[in-house]
């Protein structure tokens, strides 16, 4: 199938659209954008990666995210925040890819292996899986999140 036809064609042109008004030309992770995958970083947390989507999944979202918190304490959620992500699988996959990100921009990810990586990295793009310690690692430098 042609990227034009598959599901993910709207937003890969989207994102193509939002790198190039960022002047983004390495597509291998190593700057300012990072692609992540919210299932992958999931399984290197050891953490279940299916069967939480849709209103079904809510309970299993619930766990997930009281086990997040067990490997990540420094992560505070409000209520309110805490509400959204056991309501909507959308809102676990951004938090998941937000830490994916943070995880990037320290350098705990798995990024390219050598130059020969790099190279196809810096054309066809990069999925950072985060170290499976990232979020023992905690974020250095910053407050504690009481938002998402």
């Amino acid at each position: 199938l042609s990227v034009s036809t598959d599901l993910i064609g709207v937003p890969a042109l989207r994102c193509r659209g939002l790198l190039a008004r960022l002047g983004v030309h390495d597509r291998s992770g190593d700057g300012r954008v990072f692609e992540t995958y919210p299932a992958g970083a999931l399984q290197q947390w050891g953490l279940r990666s299916t069967g939480y989507k849709g209103a079904q999944g809510r309970p299993i979202r619930q766990r997930m995210l009281a086990q997040l918190e067990g490997l990540a304490p420094w992560l505070v959620l409000n209520e309110e925040a805490r509400a959204l992500i056991a309501a909507s699988d959308d809102a676990l996959d951004a938090l998941v890819a937000a830490l994916n990100a943070r995880a990037c921009q320290l350098g705990w990810t798995l990024g390219p292996a050598d130059e020969a990586d790099r190279a196809a990295a810096s054309r066809e793009g990069w999925i950072h899986l985060p170290r499976p310690d990232a979020l023992e690692r905690g974020l250095p430098d910053r407050p504690r999140l009481s938002r998402v």
